[in-house]
């Protein structure tokens, strides 16, 4: 039975097929939520969490988390890399061997998230006037609270929450009142993580299960189908009523469940095969399939107009007047559109500021922003005042405090040696992370200083993975992390593709990034896509610096008949005093040298003049630097 097909659809088909069997045949259904449909609100997938617990249990024995995956096969020989999601239960068992313990770890990884679109779309479908009836109830194996929050905080839409065998007979589903039934439990209430935990449903959670699912459709998504507690409970309903689940069974998913008596259920169930995996993009469908209105501010105002009337309230009974403090936020948003556009003007972009100063002067936020300003036209002594001064006013601003680091490491202003810079920067980025243990761009920032400043690769990689699980979908997190991965051994470079690919997907602007990633495809043998995007990042970066980097990526891996032209090029920056100080051309070197190209040796000269500002007279005695020089600007 595990080799018949399943009958298939795309998903444009399968969002009207399910706009007609609710409105034609007036048909419900259930959700299914795996842990696929929380990753874009930020809780990090089942693979990279195996693949962090199995790097801390090696460290733990062998002080180093290096090839971690190919040391826990050795012991687990079941094991594989590819498909380390399936193994979630063994190896959070193994890491985390104490109930409380897991129950710590599931709570850490589920924290302080905020559902993302498709939740919220959900959530829609489940709340609207025509649709909740026949969308009203969500099972799920998921730990986090996403859902709730997503019908609470978008649609006032409180529904009940069963996560606990004690309250399975209370999960019936009302017209009034969406239900969501939490299988594998709560993160804060008997989470069920480990293989004996998930090895079976209770039989009254099987029996109200059933009759759940009595009339009502049932749509997997995001799910992988590896738990045996929910394909036995399946087919256990099956045998005992043919008829339940009579609107049918779809599988959202790019690939079928590995675990066979899960199949051969689907293959029982006649259910429809849509190969679609992206939980986000299958909602989309949805709301334009059902023609779904978006969820509005006006949820949120009414929250905040009900909390400023309560608090004026308050503040009149104590005979005082509630001063608003702090700017006007739409005014701050229209400083910063204005000062973008004018960022080459730099006359009226300093008046601009100025202004903006005089009217707010003790706004911390806005002379953090102009302290940057200041920074980029070069203005450091001004630049330093403004962020000393923002500091001074609020010291815990974890914006300021990271980007006043980034200030220090730059241009090192005020410190006689770079290793005080470094301390210094250091102090400020470790501030930012205690003003706010979870916000991402403390976290990210620090694990970027704490690896390319310290070459710590164990703290770096934890604190990594804080800012991911802070906000999955932050590109800057994901490019750096991507870099993070292949340049320390911690991760392969297929690995850190994916990150790039995913960083790139949603800033495909960043020439940081694409520069960044163009030396990686070069070095994975893309040579075609990494030549597109360092060519765009030459061309269209207003950063001399990378442009620099870019042309020394295209200088080594280009075609020979480019390489004068790209030499000309940096010759030209490089006699202009352009440097990239600190950035990490070795692995373009390496290359070089395992290649044998025919200029490897100028390469790594030139690599220490742009990373290092070594002396460059040293290159006139390369034949194909000096013939630049005879080739002129002109």
């Amino acid at each position: 039975m595990h080799d018949v097909p399943l009958a298939e659809q795309d998903l444009k088909t399968f969002s009207m097929t399910l706009v007609d069997r609710v409105r034609r045949d007036k048909q419900q259904f259930s959700f299914f939520l795996g842990a696929g449909c929380s990753v874009s609100s930020g809780v990090l997938p089942a693979s990279t969490l195996v693949l962090q617990w199995i790097g801390e249990l090696k460290r733990e024995k062998e002080q180093t988390s290096i090839n971690a995956a190919q040391w826990f096969s050795k012991t687990n020989p079941k094991f594989v890399a590819a498909e380390a999601g399936s193994h979630f239960s063994e190896v959070i068992a193994l890491r985390y061997p104490q109930i409380a313990q897991r129950k710590l770890e599931v709570q850490r990884i589920i924290s302080r998230k905020d559902p993302a679109f498709g939740y919220v779309t959900l959530a829609g479908l489940m709340s609207g006037g025509d649709t909740a009836h026949y969308f009203n109830v969500a099972l799920t194996t998921n730990f986090d609270d996403l859902i709730y929050d997503a019908l609470h905080l978008f649609y006032q839409n409180k529904p009940l929450v069963i996560s606990h065998d004690d309250l399975i007979q209370h999960a019936i589903p009302l017209a009034t009142r969406s239900l969501v039934l939490k299988l594998h439990g709560d993160a804060f209430l008997d989470p069920k993580a480990t293989r004996e935990e998930t090895e079976k449903l209770s039989e009254k959670a099987t029996t109200n299960l059933g009759s759940i699912l009595a009339n009502r459709g049932l749509i997997f998504c995001g799910y992988s189908g590896g738990d045996k507690s929910i394909s036995s409970a399946l087919r256990t309903i099956s045998h005992e009523n043919q008829h339940h689940l009579s609107g049918g069974v779809y599988w959202i998913n790019k690939d079928l469940p590995s675990n066979r008596e899960f199949h051969d259920w689907l293959i029982e169930r006649r259910a429809i095969w849509v190969k679609h995996s992206n939980f986000d993009l299958l909602m989309a469908s949805l709301q334009q399939a059902f023609m779904q209105e978006r969820p509005t501010e006006r949820r949120f105002k009414n929250v905040m107009q009900n909390y400023e009337q309560s608090r004026a309230a308050v503040y009149r009974k104590f005979g005082a007047s509630p001063s608003a403090s702090g700017r006007s936020g739409d005014w701050f948003d229209s400083f910063v559109k204005e000062a973008r556009t004018l960022e080459k003007d730099r006359v009226r972009l300093f008046s601009l500021m100025e202004k903006a100063i005089a009217r707010w002067p003790n706004d911390a936020g806005l002379l953090g922003y102009c302290a940057q300003i200041k920074k980029r036209h070069g203005e450091i002594g001004d630049a330093d005042r403004l962020f000393k001064l923002a500091l001074s006013i609020q010291p815990d601003s974890v914006s300021n405090l990271c980007h006043y680091a980034s200030f220090i490491l730059d241009k090192k202003h005020g410190y006689e040696s770079a290793e005080e810079a470094i301390d210094a920067s250091e102090a400020l980025l470790r501030s930012a992370w205690r003003s706010d243990p979870y916000d991402a761009f403390a976290l990210g920032s620090l694990a970027s200083f704490l690896w390319t400043r310290r070459k710590n690769a164990g703290e770096a990689k934890s604190f990594y993975h804080l800012a991911l699980q802070a906000d999955a979908s932050n590109p800057e997190t994901l490019a750096s992390y991507a870099n993070f991965l292949w340049r320390s051994s911690e991760g392969s470079i297929e690995e850190a593709s994916q990150f790039y690919e995913m960083a790139f997907d949603l800033n495909p602007s960043s020439f940081r990034l694409l520069a960044n990633f163009a030396q990686l495809l070069f070095l994975n043998g893309d040579g075609g896509r990494a030549r597109d995007y360092a060519v765009t990042a030459m061309r269209k970066s207003s950063s001399k610096p990378l442009t620099l980097e870019a042309l020394f990526y295209l200088f080594a891996h280009d075609r020979p008949e480019k390489q004068n032209s790209y030499l000309l090029e940096i010759r030209k920056l490089i006699d202009a005093g352009v440097r990239s100080p600190d950035w990490d051309l070795t692995p373009t070197v390496m290359f070089a040298f395992e290649a044998g190209h025919r200029h490897r040796l100028f390469l790594k000269e030139l690599s220490s003049v742009i990373t290092t500002n070594k002396n460059v007279e040293e290159l006139n005695e390369f034949t194909i630097w000096a013939k630049t020089k005879c080739a002129g600007p002109g």
